[in-house]
């Protein structure tokens, strides 16, 4: 193997029929075969078809986030309390 590495990294984006994709791409340079792809990964961004519908608050599914969820809880606005305790303290 040679004291010197001659290589070539690349980043591109590209899209097929049904997703948009980026990949990475190594080059090396050899003795034997000129420049060769060494290694290269590939990921696909999204489905064209199927784009990504941003979540309004927090949460990965929720409509609502953590607080509202907290403070509806809370308050009991739309519902009554399983259970009302009062003077549970010791004697």
């Amino acid at each position: 193997m040679p004291g010197n590495l001659n290589f070539i990294q690349a980043s591109l984006s590209f899209e097929t029929t049904i997703a948009s994709a980026t990949a990475v791409v190594n080059l090396i340079k050899t003795a034997e075969k000129g420049w060769v792809c060494w290694t290269m990964a590939t990921i696909i961004e999204g489905l064209l078809d199927y784009p990504e519908v941003p979540v309004a608050k927090g949460g990965q599914t929720e409509v609502m986030g953590w607080q509202e969820r907290r403070d509806e809880d809370v308050e009991f606005r739309e519902r009554d309390p399983d259970v009302l305790i009062i003077g549970g303290g010791q004697w």
